[in-house]
């Protein structure tokens, strides 16, 4: 994301970048879109407009992600010191929150990304650890269907790294490095 999908993107995008995660659950995903985002600011002159649509069709989901409080446990992968520049360490170390940079620019919304995706130009789309995990290849037709018609072309689809596309698919060119990362073709 950060080294090869990140900056194609922002050579060809020079206003605003749209990314959705869809299925978002406590915002885990989201925060780790949100670091290295702000870790982008220090080798880019200037980057475009951020705006991160997190989606979840659970309310009670929705609400724990925005208020971000993580127990120690949940952030083990970040390094201690990347944890300090992004988290505010509280209850004696034992609870993490984000710190705002990091909160800036998500719009959080119960949606169901079977019947109401969050609108279209999206130049990534998470899709991680939910309708490829959860339910079977007949029922995600149809929404994979309206997701990837969310996706702009040269956009990318990420899925998680052990999930697999419908047999169906078409449009979508897996990325050589990236084998869970999709870009959207170009109709032309």
């Amino acid at each position: 994301m950060k080294n090869e999908i990140l900056p194609q993107l922002l050579e060809a995008e020079k206003e605003k970048l749209k990314v959705w995660s869809a299925g978002c659950a406590r915002g885990e995903e989201v925060y780790s879109f949100m670091m290295v985002w702000e870790r982008l600011k220090t080798r880019f002159e200037r980057l475009p407009g951020l705006e991160l649509t997190a989606t979840d069709m659970h309310p009670e989901y929705i609400e724990k992600a925005k208020a971000g409080i993580y127990a120690k446990s949940s952030l083990k992968e970040i390094p201690e010191e990347m944890r300090d520049v992004y988290f505010e360490s509280k209850k004696g170390g034992n609870r993490y929150d984000p710190k705002p940079m990091l909160k800036e620019n998500i719009i959080w919304q119960t949606r169901n990304i079977f019947s109401d995706p969050p609108g279209s130009g999206f130049h990534v789309i998470f899709l991680r650890n939910n309708l490829f995990t959860y339910y079977r290849q007949q029922r995600i037709k149809k929404p994979f269907t309206k997701i990837q018609q969310c996706l702009n072309p040269g956009g990318w689809l990420i899925i998680g790294s052990h999930e697999k596309l419908p047999d169906e698919s078409s449009g979508l060119t897996r990325s050589p490095s990236t084998p869970w990362a999709y870009r959207k073709d170009d109709p032309c």
